[in-house]
């Protein structure tokens, strides 16, 4: 009964010894392959746009407005509706953080947003607007859009917002 049990505890360690060992020409493939990784050279990564600098905050006539988006926006006549030529674009939608102002006011913002040095071509307004004693206020639930005519080969993603 000993020797059974010495023979079978025998042929367990050798089978645990075969089971765990790495013959060498595994380890030779193992460090082919570490070489080679680490002789490839790195992609190459297309150049990064420059940065815009949104969400981008400004103040005209007691509003604090912030710009929070803009993109490429291609203008078509028969689909759109908007006095300008047809062409690129970047549109740019500017939320009222504070304040409340009357819609005639708001065409010195022609003069005050810069995008890249352009000013808008266009300013619409979406949401809820206020009519007091005859005028149209817009205030925090309005939203503005911004249209910039721009260079074909512009890139929304490096729009970069200045205010006068």
């Amino acid at each position: 009964m000993k020797r059974a049990l010495t023979l079978l505890l025998a042929l367990l360690m050798l089978w645990t010894l075969a089971a765990c060992s790495e013959s060498t020409s595994d380890r030779k493939k193992d460090s082919k392959q570490d070489k080679t990784s680490d002789t490839q050279k790195p992609e190459e990564t297309e150049p990064e746009a420059p940065a815009s600098n949104l969400p981008f905050e400004f103040t005209y006539k007691g509003l604090k407005l912030q710009v929070t988006t803009a993109e490429d926006y291609e203008y078509n006549a028969e689909e759109d509706n908007f006095d300008a030529p047809q062409g690129k674009y970047v549109a740019a939608g500017c939320s009222i953080l504070e304040g409340e102002a009357p819609t005639g006011d708001l065409g010195g913002l022609y003069d005050c947003l810069k995008m890249n040095g352009y000013e808008p071509a266009s300013i619409g307004t979406s949401g809820v607007m206020s009519l007091v004693s005859g005028q149209m206020y817009v205030g925090t639930e309005t939203v503005l859009t911004f249209r910039f005519d721009v260079p074909e080969d512009f890139d929304a993603a490096g729009a970069v917002f200045t205010a006068d």
